[in-house]
């Protein structure tokens, strides 16, 4: 049987991969506050915990991730092909009104009247109606 040796060495390979999880991580911190990170604690220091080091992920949740990282991948280039057509139809908006602004005669105003003052009517025209004040009895 020649595949003996094959499933040996993968036995042998997780249960080695498991045990390296296995082990717990304990973290120390001295007198002088200084942290220390081991495989063991610290025979000196009392303060030492033992950290819970979570497992890696399963092959069905990398899967998973590596299924989502391309659809914001493919969502990305959709969202940046979009904003590039936007861009293109807003710089073709905006050549047209620079056109169509230089076939246009610019507005010049009216002449305004000799007169000054408040107008009540058409300004610049002359027009001067005075608005009716109050009247005083003597």
């Amino acid at each position: 049987m020649q595949f003996k040796p094959a499933l040996i060495l993968i036995v042998l390979v997780s249960s080695f991969s498991a045990n390296l999880n296995a082990n717990p991580i304990y973290k120390s911190v001295d007198k002088n506050g200084n942290v220390t990170y081991s495989p063991t604690p610290t025979t000196n220091n009392k303060t030492a915990e033992k950290i819970a080091i979570p497992p890696p992920p399963s092959a069905q949740a990398m899967e998973e991730a590596r299924a989502r990282h391309q659809e914001n991948i493919n969502t990305n280039q959709l969202l940046e092909e979009s904003r590039q057509q936007r861009e293109k139809k807003i710089a073709e908006k905006e050549a047209i009104k620079r056109e169509k602004d230089k076939q246009v005669e610019p507005y010049t105003p009216p002449e305004k009247a000799k007169e000054q003052g408040p107008y009540y009517g058409i300004p610049g025209h002359g027009i001067l109606v005075l608005p009716k004040g109050p009247t005083i009895n003597r």
